[in-house]
């Protein structure tokens, strides 16, 4: 905590990470909401108390030396007023280096749940929108999806039609 500032995003909030430029630091809102946008579009909203950067951290954390600042893959904004941490990539870096593996091990976890949380809720958010655009519809499950995707092999999982046997036609 020592090398994190504490922040509070201006009137127009503030962007946090540009996609496509250098991202040298990491962010988590502690209060307020960051926009996600790809691409000029937004593709969701974090809420607080998750990590935003966290993609660029683990190139970061993997570079031969410190200092390269991997670009950022989403742009990401804090509303207007939120409240946030930030922390260097180096000082991750610097921490790496002092701690040993036990604790890139851990940062390293930390961002594979990261990964697991925020696809868990794209996940869901896209299930939300697709019952408002089809809202008859019953959802569809992964193993539906899976047996009404057409396959080459699919004939070959069938069993071979059954023959007629001599105990059949009496």
């Amino acid at each position: 905590l020592r090398t994190a500032s504490f922040e509070t995003s201006g009137e127009g909030g503030t962007i946090l990470s540009e996609q496509g430029q250098p991202l040298s630091d990491v962010f988590v809102p502690i209060s307020g909401t960051v926009d996600i946008l790809v691409d000029g579009a937004r593709s969701t909203v974090l809420p607080p108390y998750v990590l935003v950067g966290e993609a660029s951290l683990l190139e970061a954390l993997q570079a031969p030396q410190p200092g390269a600042s991997p670009p950022a893959h989403r742009t990401a904004i804090a509303a207007p007023g939120a409240t946030y941490v930030r922390w260097s990539q180096r000082s991750f870096y610097e921490l790496a280096k002092l701690e040993g593996p036990e604790f890139s091990a851990s940062v390293q976890l930390l961002i594979a749940r990261t990964f697991a949380n925020k696809l868990r809720a794209a996940r869901q958010e896209q299930l939300a929108q697709a019952a408002l655009t089809a809202p008859d519809s019953p959802p569809v499950t992964a193993q539906q999806q899976l047996s009404e995707a057409p396959s080459a092999s699919a004939a070959s999982l069938q069993p071979p039609p059954s023959r007629p046997t001599s105990a059949d036609s009496s």
